[in-house]
């Protein structure tokens, strides 16, 4: 796995398969989407990427509020992320500028533009750009105009409990290691 610290660095000749989201945690439902990028990537000729952030969106746009706890340090997520058999990583540096960026313009721009991306996979609940405005149904709109393919990734549960970051960090203040533990896998 090819590490990069910016989007800028990434190399714009190589065609992508791109997810994006924090995957603090690295849990079950973020490995389910990095395994059907790798599935995908293998069946297209594409290389698969996961785009990041540092530090946390949360920790930038509400810097007043520094309550939320990360369930791994970045260079935990590094690693966890260099066992899934992904071809690139993109540490993107977080900032309120960045936080600005609308939608449509993040997908063409960044997405379709500098990471040459030709297929994305997001979760069930992914929301991105500016004010989280950006939905699946506008990535199914936009994909057409950009030409790219799209697919959503159902939730991930263990019983009837869909495993997120937030339940796993509540499980680990909650002191219940082992259900934390369920939903890390």
């Amino acid at each position: 796995m090819k590490i990069y610290h910016s989007i800028e660095d990434f190399p714009s000749d190589i065609n992508t398969i791109v997810s994006i989201g924090t995957f603090d945690g690295v849990h079950r439902g973020h490995k389910t989407i990095i395994n059907r990028i790798n599935d995908i990537a293998n069946k297209e000729g594409l290389e698969s990427v996961i785009l990041t952030f540092d530090p946390h969106p949360r920790h930038v746009i509400y810097n007043d509020d520094q309550a939320l706890k990360l369930i791994n340090t970045l260079d935990e997520k590094i690693d966890a992320l260099s066992t899934t058999c992904l071809d690139h990583l993109i540490i993107h540096k977080f900032t309120k500028d960045f936080s600005r960026i609308k939608s449509v313009n993040f997908i063409r721009d960044i997405l379709v533009s500098q990471l040459n991306m030709k297929y994305m996979v997001v979760g069930f609940d992914h929301h991105f750009g500016k004010n989280r405005q950006g939905t699946f149904d506008n990535l199914l709109e936009i994909s057409e105009l950009y030409d790219f393919k799209i697919e959503r990734v159902g939730p991930q549960n263990v019983g009837d409990i869909t495993i997120s970051s937030t339940k796993i960090r509540n499980a680990i203040i909650e002191g219940d290691i082992k259900k934390a533990n369920s939903y890390l896998s």
